[in-house]
């Protein structure tokens, strides 16, 4: 089901470097976002990568993957999301499904 989008949006924040959770869990989380086009890829510091595409003020989770603890997005370039594992691996998703495409290791 689509999240809808009122106010001040969770991208706003996200954008910052950190998402707010409710007042009982007073903890800041770090992510990362790359914009291309209308989708949007979001990691955590936990390595949960998500797609979220959106459309008017809606946004729809178009997949999740998990990699590494504090891996980072790099880019996306025809249509592969590469991301960087601080075990020195490079790892490529085909961003419209977060398909491996496939993992090297950075020497």
């Amino acid at each position: 089901s689509p999240l809808h989008l009122t106010g001040a949006s969770r991208l706003e924040q996200a954008s910052n470097g950190h998402i707010s959770t409710p007042p009982s869990h007073a903890q800041l989380h770090s992510v990362q976002v790359l914009v291309v086009h209308q989708v949007i890829y979001v990691i955590d510091q936990d390595g949960k990568v998500r797609a979220l595409w959106t459309r008017h003020k809606y946004m729809y989770l178009l997949w999740q993957y998990s990699v590494a603890p504090s891996s980072h997005l790099l880019r996306v370039d025809h249509n592969v999301l590469y991301l960087a594992s601080p075990d020195r691996n490079i790892v490529a998703l085909r961003a419209s499904d977060g398909a491996v495409l496939w993992t090297k290791r950075r020497t």
